[in-house]
């Protein structure tokens, strides 16, 4: 496995001497598009379809990480292209690894995401994907109690509660967010010392 840096100039240096190689960044700017050129410098001569399919999950991941640091310094148009080219990605990783928990998590995480952003400017769509993101938290939940899981399934109805009540879809949305606020409260009794 090759490893990669991006950090402080002395770091990348330190790293060097190593033989770890890296890029130099000093700003959310600059390490944003230092991960983007890491990311293009992946190349795969000749892989099995399992490490392929690992290594599309593992872009995914990073492709959604970044995009979260674009969505973070105000860069929401790349955030949305991010969100939306590691939701391709994991749905290409999806038909090879259809009982993956680890792929499943990372896609509904990544739905909840592009819901934030398209609901800045599209709150039906926003809460379609918000309905994805919180159907795919509830059966990993079904399948595997996890209060982390179920804290996320709640949160995400209410997003998607919230951009229906923004399309003016009232009785949609006060049925969701008191679903939201049901889960809530069971997760609470269910959990109570990991959920405040």
């Amino acid at each position: 496995m090759k490893y990669s840096i991006i950090a402080d100039e002395d770091t990348v240096l330190g790293f060097g001497i190593v033989g770890v190689a890296g890029k130099v960044a000093t700003n959310a700017e600059e390490a944003g598009r230092a991960f983007e050129d890491l990311l293009a410098d992946v190349r795969v001569a000749s892989v099995s379809p399992q490490d392929e399919s690992e290594l599309r999950f593992r872009r995914a991941v990073a492709v959604r990480r970044l995009a979260n640091v674009h969505a973070r310094t105000g860069r929401l148009d790349e955030a949305r292209d991010g969100y939306e080219r590691a939701l391709a990605e994991l749905e290409a990783v999806r038909r090879d690894r259809p009982d993956d928990r680890a792929v499943a998590i990372e896609r509904a995480n990544t739905l909840n995401n592009l819901g934030v952003m398209v609901g800045r400017g599209d709150p039906e769509a926003a809460s379609r994907l918000f309905a994805e993101a919180g159907a795919a938290f509830e059966a990993l939940v079904a399948i595997r109690p996890d209060p982390e899981l179920a804290a996320k399934a709640a949160t995400t109805k209410t997003f998607a509660g919230v951009d229906l009540w923004e399309a003016e879809r009232r009785d949609e949305a006060l049925r969701l967010l008191e679903q939201a606020r049901v889960d809530a409260l069971e997760l609470h009794e269910t959990w109570p010392q990991r959920v405040d």
